[in-house]
C-alpha cells in the first residue's frame, strides 16, 4: 500500500534506479502512472507492503519499502524489478547500467562512464567538491542525509589527485 513519505521509518529500504537519460514529460507521466498502480498493489506473500516512490531530477526513480511493518520478500523485490524492466523496454530507457556515474554540474545531471570519470577526476574536469548523486543509499535516512555528496566524501575520492583533497 502506497503511503506518505513522512510516515516511513528512517530505516525504510531504498532502491535507486538511474536512467541513462532524462525523462520527457510524457515519460515521467507514464512512469508515475505505472509505479502508482504497482505500489498500490505491491505485496509480500499476499500482505501489502508500506511503500513509496518518487522521481527525482527527471532522471532517478526512488522506490521504498518500509520493512518495519513487513519485510520485502525476494518475490516482492523481483516484482519491482520486473516493473522497472518493462518500463525501460517500453520507454527505451536503461535503469540497470551501473557503469555510469551521475553528478549535478552546471545546473544539470551529467553522467560519466567509469573510464571517463577516472580521467575527468585526474584532469580536474570533475573536482573534489563536485556533487555526486549517491545511488548506493539503502535507507530513507541515508537518502535524506547522503543523496548528494561531494566527490571527496565518496568512494570516488581515491581517484582524486591528492592535492585537491580538503585537509
Amino acid at each position: 500500500m502506497m503511503t506518505n513519505y513522512t510516515t516511513l521509518a528512517d530505516d525504510t529500504r531504498v532502491w535507486v534506479y538511474q536512467s541513462n537519460r532524462q525523462f520527457s514529460d510524457a515519460e515521467k507521466e507514464q512512469i508515475s502512472e505505472t509505479l502508482t498502480s504497482f505500489c498500490h498493489e505491491w505485496n509480500a506473500h499476499g500482505n501489502p507492503l508500506h511503500n513509496y516512490f518518487e522521481i527525482r531530477e527527471n532522471r532517478f526513480i526512488i522506490l521504498m519499502a518500509d520493512e518495519s511493518h513487513l519485510p520485502a520478500s525476494g518475490c516482492s523485490i523481483d516484482s519491482s524489478t520486473r516493473v522497472l524492466k518493462k518500463l525501460q523496454q517500453h520507454l527505451h530507457l536503461d535503469f540497470f547500467d551501473r557503469t555510469r556515474i551521475a553528478f549535478f554540474m552546471e545546473g544539470a545531471v551529467k553522467t560519466y562512464s567509469l573510464n571517463e570519470i577516472k580521467i575527468a577526476l585526474g584532469n580536474g574536469t570533475v573536482g573534489s567538491a563536485a556533487i555526486l548523486f549517491n545511488t548506493t543509499v539503502s535507507t530513507k535516512k541515508e537518502l535524506e542525509e547522503a543523496w548528494k555528496i561531494p566527490v571527496e566524501k565518496s568512494w570516488l575520492s581515491k581517484y582524486l589527485p591528492e592535492h585537491t583533497l580538503s585537509q
